[in-house]
């Protein structure tokens, strides 16, 4: 609902009331809140005439329309609505995805166990000038005849010179594939048999007599 005393011609105003955090909130109030917001939305849609008088009624200080107003409280709920799917896709993704949350002493383990210059023979040929550089072909911009990749064996990283690309072995996984990061963990997480779980699981806070425990 827009508050009294809320900008209702300002919808970036509306949008941060509408959008609050919706991370510690419960996923049946979520669905609820969701499918209140998505009725209201049909029904200002289809018979605004008819709307309950919550919805409808306008503040004597609105320096607008009935129709104006309305149309407020259609950009309110949608953006209600929209807040909720995305807090609830967050946590799906999360749900299959328990390697978006690894620790990040697991990410230093799979950094230090991986050399950068193994994962870029992956995709691409590698000549090694030294044993604190090397080079590689990048074929991230196409036809790479003289390489314009160099790889940086004591700080764990590479760069192209030629697309301005670079990075640790995360970035390069990523770049080559064209894929994300969870997955370039999960990849490099199996080539040297390490398990992206986290080390220790937070317990559930538990609450006795109104007080944390």
């Amino acid at each position: 609902m827009i508050m009294a005393g809320t900008d209702y011609t300002d919808k970036g105003t509306i949008k941060l009331l509408a959008q609050r955090n919706w991370r510690g909130v419960g996923i049946a109030t979520l669905v609820a809140q969701f499918q209140e917001a998505r009725d209201a939305i049909e029904t200002l849609t289809k018979w605004p005439n008819l709307c309950p008088e919550i919805i409808h009624r306008v503040p004597k200080d609105f320096p607008g329309t009935r129709e104006e107003y309305i149309t407020l409280r259609k950009y309110h709920y949608a953006c209600v609505a929209g807040g909720i799917l995305k807090e609830i896709k967050r946590r799906q993704s999360l749900d299959c995805n328990p390697r978006a949350n690894t620790d990040k002493e697991i990410i230093e383990a799979i950094k230090d166990r991986v050399p950068v210059a193994d994962v870029l023979e992956w995709y691409t040929d590698v000549f090694y000038a030294s044993r604190e550089q090397g080079k590689f072909r990048c074929t991230l911009h196409g036809e790479d005849k003289h390489p314009s990749g160099v790889i940086y064996t004591k700080e764990a990283r590479w760069w192209c010179f030629g697309c301005s690309k670079g990075g640790d072995v995360f970035d390069a996984v990523q770049a080559f594939e064209k894929t994300d990061l969870p997955h370039a963990i999960a990849k490099l997480a199996r080539y040297v048999g390490l398990d992206t779980k986290p080390l220790i699981r937070k317990p559930v806070p538990q609450v006795r007599g109104g007080a944390l425990v």
